[in-house]
């Protein structure tokens, strides 16, 4: 028996699936964090900055110190009872000497065990880089003030 037109299954389409290959979404390559070292201290912004000013707030102070002394003699003195020893004594070179030692000994030991640092010792490093800018400012303010009352 022949199935009535009525009850015959209604024709269907069927898609027609082809495959494609699909080309990959060109991402950005990603770097993980560095692990150790200088590019770990680097990576962190605040001890990027941190670090930044020590550097140019050290090499300031050694500047105006320096300029103050050399130029304005009696007028200006070294503050620190160290460095004015080493002064009379030695004379800027060894001040140089000692004050640039002082900053290499600390970059080295942050940059080479930073992430290993405990957070009290981070903290440390970013009072004393604040401290050594307020220093450096203070240097600068002095000898803007020994300028202006040599005029």
């Amino acid at each position: 028996m022949a199935p009535s037109p009525s009850n015959a299954p209604a024709p269907t389409s069927t898609p027609t699936v082809t495959a494609t290959k699909s080309t990959p979404v060109p991402t950005m390559p990603t770097t993980p964090a560095p692990t150790c070292g200088i590019t770990a201290a680097l990576h962190d912004p605040i001890m990027r900055a941190a670090l930044l000013a020590f550097i140019v707030a050290s090499l300031l102070a050694i500047g105006t110190t320096y300029a103050a002394i050399h130029f304005f003699g009696g007028a200006a003195y070294e503050a620190n009872p160290l460095m004015s020893g080493l002064w009379s004594r030695f004379g800027f070179r060894a001040v140089t000497i000692v004050k640039l030692a002082a900053l290499l000994a600390i970059l080295y030991n942050t940059f080479s065990h930073y992430p290993h640092l405990p957070r009290t010792t981070r903290a440390v490093t970013i009072i004393v880089a604040a401290i050594t800018c307020l220093d450096a400012a203070h240097d600068c303010k002095a000898l803007i003030h020994l300028v202006s009352n040599a005029r």
